[in-house]
């Protein structure tokens, strides 16, 4: 196998990096996946915003950036918004919901975070699903344009990088699910959550970084 066509799209949080971490990159995870990407393509897709991501993991250098989501990309040094017409007056709409409600929520460039809301699951899907797509990762909320997530996102990155091949997802949550529908294989971490690892082709021996490097080291030694 050729590593020419092959790509891996991975989320960041409890796949590359661990909670225990306060979510920072380990060095040798970093300097695993920048040896990787400089032979194929990989992608990080994460919820979170640019300036968050690049503080957790300065040394990290991926070949593109899929992030808030799906809804901000990074490819060749361009950054890409994926956004509807009509997401800024939705996410205005969205923003004045959650102050009447007294729900505290964070905007990113595009995406509105709403962090900690599980036990308010129901009543944000009814009050908000009108208004954009509703994408949970354990406890928190995100609320993006229609038709966003890291799926689409990364769908987009592998486009704009012109690539062509087999691709890899590897996740642990449920916004992850999403993304393994874009790979023909679909890799969960240790760690997943049982509603990831169900849908997995295969379930890593190893949580977050410790698995994906080895997974990344398997892949580089059957090329």
């Amino acid at each position: 196998m050729s590593l020419n066509n092959v790509a891996v799209v991975s989320d960041y949080d409890r796949t590359l990096a661990c909670e225990s971490d306060g979510f920072r990159i380990k060095e040798e995870v970093a300097r695993i996946i920048n040896e990787f990407s400089k032979k194929a393509v990989f992608i990080v897709a994460s919820g979170r915003e640019e300036r968050v991501i690049k503080a957790l993991a300065p040394t990290l250098q991926p070949s593109a950036w899929v992030l808030e989501n799906g809804a901000k990309l990074i490819v060749g040094g361009k950054t890409y918004f994926i956004k509807s017409d009509r997401w800024d007056e939705n996410r205005e709409t969205i923003v004045k919901i959650l102050e009447r409600e007294r729900i505290y929520y964070s905007l990113g460039e595009v995406i509105v975070y709403v962090n900690g809301v599980a036990a308010r699951r129901p009543d944000l899907e009814r009050l908000l699903k009108d208004l954009g797509d509703l994408e949970w990762n354990r406890q928190d909320l995100m609320v993006l344009p229609r038709g966003v997530n890291k799926g689409s996102g990364a769908r987009k990155a592998l486009e704009l990088l012109g690539f062509k091949g087999k691709v890899y997802a590897i996740g642990d949550s449920e916004n992850d699910a999403k993304l393994f529908e874009i790979a023909d294989v679909k890799v969960a971490v240790q760690n997943a959550i049982e509603q990831i690892k169900a849908i997995a082709d295969y379930v890593l021996d190893e949580p977050n970084g410790k698995g994906v490097i080895k997974f990344l080291r398997a892949l580089m030694q059957i090329s």
